[in-house]
């Protein structure tokens, strides 16, 4: 994935004592209020299509935000996901269909579960004690870093 998300920095290592719930569903934001000591709060990426540009930034920095401070975040988006990889903050990514083509490759390079195996108590993940990330996608995004360099390098010598 060419996701430039994945590339941003935490320059603040500042963590908030809040667990984002990112487009899951109700049964598991209800698990994470009866089963976490921390706050949960629910999130989405869901925005109204009319909304001018610069209001729509604005939105994307402040989720870019919670994220970067979160104590951690349990998403069903992957652009959720990237980000809290870049940003070091740990997360779970909930998939009924680890194996479906648009998570090729993708997948793996987080802690993810399924909603069932998560509300049977199933999951490997502390929400208490969030465990870090694994690192398998630093390689993906030091190529890609490597690559936007060479390119804008080439292009700023013309």
């Amino acid at each position: 994935s060419g996701c430039l998300t994945r590339n941003l920095n935490n320059p603040q290592k500042r963590r908030d004592n809040i667990i984002y719930a990112v487009d899951v569903p109700e049964s598991v934001y209800e698990y994470l209020r009866r089963n976490c000591r921390s706050k949960v709060v629910r999130v989405t990426h869901e925005i109204l299509p009319h909304l001018k540009t610069e209001i729509r930034l604005k939105l994307a920095e402040r989720l870019l935000d919670r994220y970067r401070k979160a104590k951690c975040v349990v998403t069903s988006r992957l652009h959720a996901c990237m980000p809290c990889l870049a940003f070091e903050t740990p997360v779970l990514f909930i998939t009924n269909s680890p194996q479906a083509p648009r998570y090729h490759g993708l997948v793996e390079l987080a802690k993810y579960c399924s909603e069932e195996k998560l509300l049977s108590g199933q999951a490997d993940f502390n929400f208490d004690n969030p465990p870090e990330n694994p690192k398998a996608y630093l390689e993906i995004r030091n190529d890609l870093i490597q690559r936007l360099n060479s390119w804008v390098k080439m292009h700023s010598d013309q």
